[in-house]
C-alpha cells in the first residue's frame, strides 16, 4: 500500500485541508486511483498527487475527489476557502470560517488589524471588511471604491443578493477598463496575462462572476457564504490592481 507523504511543510489551513481529505480517503478502505479516476474523471496522476503527494489542487480537482469518496462537500468547500482566506490575509473571514467548522481559533486568526503586505508582487489588505483607513480611495476609481464599499456595507446588512450584484458589477467596471471587448470576464483574462493578477485571482472571479449572475437570475438562492466569498475576491482584485500599481 502507497505511503501518503507528511505535510508538516505546508501552512495550517493546507495542511487541515489534506489531513481531513485523508482521512476520508483512509474511511472509504483507500480505493484504487484507478477507482476514483473513474468516479471523479479525473487522471490517476492528478488524484495521486493531491492524496498521496499533499499538494493542493484547484477547488475543482478537490472537489470532484470529495465526491467520488462521497464526502461533505459543503465543509471542503470551506476548508478551502481558508486557504484563500489566510493567503489573502483575510483573518476574520478565516476566523469565521474555523468557527462554522468547529475548529480552534490559531494566532493567525485571533489578530484581526488592517495593514497591508507584499506577497509575490501583489498587495493584500489584511481586513475582514472595509478597513478604517481604506487606501484604495487614494489609488483606484472613485466609482469602484463605490461599488466595493457598497458591497460591503450590503453584506453587513444581510443583503447577499445586493452584495453579489454590486460585485459582478465591480468585476465587470474594472474588466471595461482593461480590455475593449464585450465579454465582461475579458478584462480579467488579460489582467491575468499582463500579471497583473496571479491566476488564482483570475480564476476565483470566474467562478464570483458566475454565482452573482445565477443570484441576480433567480437561478440560484443568495447564500451568506458566497456574499462573503465575493468581498474577499473584490478586496484581492482591487489590491492587485491599484495599490500594486501605485507602488
Amino acid at each position: 500500500m502507497t505511503d501518503l507523504r507528511p505535510t508538516n511543510d505546508q501552512k495550517e489551513s493546507e495542511k487541515r485541508l489534506l489531513d481531513e481529505l485523508r482521512a476520508l480517503y483512509t474511511s472509504r478502505n483507500r480505493p484504487s486511483m484507478q477507482f476514483l479516476s473513474d468516479l471523479s474523471n479525473r487522471s490517476k496522476s492528478t488524484i495521486h498527487n493531491v492524496l498521496i503527494s499533499g499538494r493542493i489542487a484547484s477547488w475543482s480537482v478537490v472537489e470532484d475527489i470529495v465526491v467520488a469518496l462521497d464526502g461533505d462537500v459543503d465543509r471542503f468547500r470551506k476548508l478551502y476557502e481558508m486557504i484563500d482566506s489566510e493567503r489573502l490575509g483575510l483573518n476574520d473571514r478565516a476566523e469565521e470560517l474555523g468557527s462554522e467548522l468547529g475548529l480552534p481559533a490559531s494566532r493567525h486568526t485571533q489578530v484581526s488589524e488592517t495593514h497591508i503586505v507584499s506577497h509575490g508582487g501583489a498587495v493584500y489588505i489584511q481586513s475582514g471588511g472595509v478597513p478604517p483607513f481604506n487606501p484604495l480611495t487614494t489609488s483606484a476609481p472613485p466609482d469602484l471604491v463605490s461599488l466595493y464599499e457598497s458591497a460591503c456595507a450590503a453584506h453587513a446588512t444581510g443583503a447577499h443578493a445586493a452584495t453579489l450584484g454590486l460585485v459582478r458589477s465591480l468585476v465587470e467596471a474594472v474588466g471595461a477598463r482593461e480590455a475593449d471587448d464585450h465579454e465582461p470576464l475579458e478584462g480579467l483574462r488579460a489582467l491575468r496575462r499582463r500579471e497583473v493578477i496571479p491566476s488564482r485571482v483570475a480564476i476565483k472571479g470566474e467562478h464570483v462572476h458566475r454565482i452573482a449572475s445565477d443570484v441576480v437570475r433567480g437561478i440560484r438562492p443568495p447564500r451568506p457564504d458566497d456574499s462573503a466569498a465575493a468581498l474577499s475576491f473584490a478586496l484581492a482584485l482591487m489590491s492587485c490592481v491599484y495599490l500594486d500599481r501605485g507602488r
